[in-house]
């Protein structure tokens, strides 16, 4: 497969020869990313390409799974795949790859089918690995808190205008925070912290 070549970026799946390979492009301009998941042999693996970097990790040396919703350009959505692994930078992988300034291309039943094959890759090896969803809770508790003392301000902000009878300008900041606060909403309700199970990932965190 040639990472150059984006429409190669859509395929993914099993070969038949336990090896099951899943492949992005987080930006428009940048590099690629592929993962080949190699179960042919007695110890699993995890083969990844980022740009001109490549490595292999033993399913054994994998330490954490988190699963996560991201927030796109235009409200989109898109999940993510973290993976870390001892000796390995952390590896994301996204279920859209970047296709132009606003356009993205999802690859949503490619990237379930990859993250079911690995879950049940690591269970059958009876790995120890955390499997943690959203995001971590130091962070969401500070989106969180941020989020209700925007909130607080606008609040203050409309209530001030509605008082000096400018009710126009009132209705028009409840409309625009409304439209702006909807995809952080979806995003901190889809992050909530917690762990889950390799056989239930939470559907909040999946494509579809």
């Amino acid at each position: 497969m040639a990472l150059s070549d984006p429409d190669t970026l859509v395929h993914g799946g099993d070969d038949g020869a336990g090896r099951h390979s899943y492949a992005y492009r987080p930006r428009m301009i940048g590099a690629a990313t592929r993962v080949v998941l190699d179960t042919s042999a007695a110890e699993g693996a995890l083969e990844w390409t980022v740009g001109a970097r490549s490595g292999r990790l033993r399913l054994k040396d994998i330490t954490r799974l988190r699963l996560r919703h991201d927030l796109g350009q235009l409200g989109s959505s898109s999940y993510a795949l973290l993976i870390e692994g001892r000796g390995t930078p952390t590896l994301r992988l996204g279920s859209t790859s970047r296709t132009g300034l606003t356009a993205v291309k999802d690859h949503g039943p490619a990237f379930v089918a990859f993250l079911a094959a690995l879950h049940a890759a690591l269970a059958a090896q009876n790995i120890a690995v955390r499997y943690e969803a959203g995001l971590p809770a130091w962070r969401w508790w500070a989106m969180m808190a941020l989020g209700l003392v925007t909130a607080a301000g606008i609040a203050w902000v409309v209530a001030a205008a509605f008082l000096s009878g400018m009710r126009t300008e009132g209705l028009v900041i409840i409309g625009l925070a409304l439209v702006l606060a909807w995809p952080l909403v979806e995003t901190l309700w889809r992050n909530r912290p917690g762990s889950y199970s390799p056989s239930a990932p939470p559907a909040r965190l999946l494509p579809g």
